[in-house]
């Protein structure tokens, strides 16, 4: 079995925050779970594409995992917050120009009620990013279904929807399968 990580971004605010995408290939026949096979009677090769999208705010820090079967429905829910958040900007962030603000409760709430999104066991909702120099950062924080959590700042979950506009997991896994075998 091979495991291949691919970075697909680090964070502009969180220098630590890292987004790797992670492939694996098992093309061993006596596996349980094998990505590749090879019917002996056609001579037919069946693909299994087995990925998923690792999110962590650093070394020893908060990280989720997020499965090829929810990565797509993962990928919209980010979007759909960005533009909610964005929409509840002012209320929720009410003194966002300072260094150090927090979140309103109230608009919290309301946001909870109304703009929460969640899929899968993944919700995403608005909360504060403090940097290590002590400022404080518009953000949101994903929780997953077993309570894992990351926090990723505004400006860096755009990015990352950004280059989900254009990144297709099943075109990449295959070129990575074709530059492996060839």
């Amino acid at each position: 079995m091979k495991r291949i990580n691919y970075t697909l971004m680090y964070g502009s605010i969180n220098k630590d925050l890292r987004v790797d995408f992670t492939y694996r290939l098992d093309d061993d026949p006596e596996s349980k779970y094998p990505t590749i096979r090879q019917l002996p009677e056609s001579g037919t090769t069946i693909i299994k594409p087995s990925y998923g999208l690792s999110i962590t705010e650093g070394y020893q820090r908060p990280r989720i995992f997020i499965p090829a079967t929810h990565l797509h429905a993962f990928i919209d829910m980010i979007s759909k917050t960005i533009t909610a958040v964005g929409k509840n900007f002012k209320a929720l962030f009410p003194n966002a120009i300072s260094i150090e603000f927090d979140i309103d409760q109230k608009a919290l709430e309301e946001f909870t009620i109304k703009d929460a999104v969640s899929v899968n066991g993944y919700t995403a909702l608005p909360c504060v990013y403090v940097t290590a120099s002590n400022e404080c950062k518009p953000a949101i924080r994903i929780t997953s279904l077993n309570g894992d959590y990351v926090r990723i700042t505004i400006t860096d979950a755009a990015i990352l929807s950004r280059i989900f506009e254009t990144f297709d997991p099943d075109t990449f896994g295959m070129l990575l399968l074709n530059r492996i075998t060839s």
